[in-house]
């Protein structure tokens, strides 16, 4: 039922159609991904709702509405004035939980607000796009990893239909061990901002240990994939296929950081490199690496391994 009013507030309502055209959201990807509106209204759902002869209890169970206090007990629509993305469940693809994007542009309002959690819906293992991504996923061998719900549709959109997001959380492990079903390669297409950035280095942490094959999309700087997929998307499958290995792209990234010819840039580079090279499992490829660091540096080898062999000696919890 809430799906029912969702979708018929949003035929009613200029503002979210002109949001929805300014992303160049089209009425058959509104369609086809059940996107909707809140309403202008605080209680609209909840009206809707007890008329269509659902109790107060269970409205508040499906986290729809909340109960807020004035003086007496009120119910509140949780996503009035938000654009509705549905959240499904990967194997069935029924409906679990609703993702709302702000349009008020009001100060100090969470631009995504996402359901609670209930029994069939857990942010911390939950992907956004996965029922729809899992034959794409298996027939690729490997898995698109981005930010928003607004970049799964664009990609899906553009061809990359084995792309997905997680729901309002960080990127866990619960997720990668749901993924692991499916692949082994990760790729990753985080915003190219200081967060995204962040979330890319824990991202890299967390396969690596997981023994899985991480690789990085690097995504030009004032862009998202979103933006990227609406306005080049031949660039965005040029950027996919050209993806190297995470390793290979942060030896890259933090030579170039680091190496500015002396010795506090060369200890600060491999302390930086060592991090993600002592979660490598395989022998081969911590070898070669070592070889392309000796090359790199132009130091012995016998030194690069013994700086090797101390850090992995080295207690740390964590990259900074």
């Amino acid at each position: 039922k809430a799906v029912e009013f969702f979708t018929d507030q949003l035929q009613k309502s200029k503002k979210a159609k002109s949001y929805l055209a300014s992303r160049e959201i089209s009425e058959k990807i509104t369609t086809d991904w059940q996107l909707g509106y809140g309403g202008d209204k605080s209680d609209g759902l909840t009206k809707f709702s007890l008329t269509s002869g659902f109790s107060q209890s269970q409205i508040l169970q499906s986290g729809v509405a909340f109960e807020r206090e004035f003086g007496a007990k009120t119910m509140r629509d949780r996503f009035f004035g938000r654009l509705i993305i549905p959240i499904c469940e990967p194997r069935n693809g029924e409906i679990i939980a609703f993702s709302g994007r702000d349009l008020s542009g009001k100060k100090g309002v969470a631009k995504y607000i996402n359901s609670p959690e209930n029994p069939v819906y857990h942010k911390s293992s939950t992907l956004f796009g996965l029922d729809r991504a899992r034959k794409a996923i298996a027939n690729h061998d490997a898995v698109i990893l981005v930010e928003g719900n607004f970049d799964v549709i664009s990609a899906h959109e553009t061809g990359l239909t084995h792309a997905v997001a997680t729901c309002g959380t960080s990127f866990t492990e619960n997720h990668l061990r749901m993924l692991k079903r499916f692949t082994k390669n990760i790729f990753l297409a985080f915003d190219p901002d200081m967060a995204g950035k962040k979330a890319t280095l824990r991202a890299v942490e967390m396969i690596l240990r997981l023994e899985l094959s991480p690789f990085i999309i690097e995504i030009p700087r004032g862009k998202d994939l979103d933006e990227l997929a609406r306005e080049n998307a031949k660039e965005l499958q040029k950027l996919l296929e050209t993806a190297l290995p995470a390793t290979s792209f942060l030896f890259e990234k933090f030579s170039q950081k680091n190496l500015d010819g002396s010795l506090e840039g060369e200890k600060k580079f491999l302390d930086a490199f060592f991090y993600f090279l002592k979660l490598v499992n395989r022998p081969i490829e911590i070898d070669d690496f070592l070889t392309k660091i000796t090359k790199k540096l132009k130091r012995p080898r016998g030194v690069i391994e013994e700086e090797f062999k101390k850090f992995c000696s080295r207690k740390i919890s964590h990259q900074k």
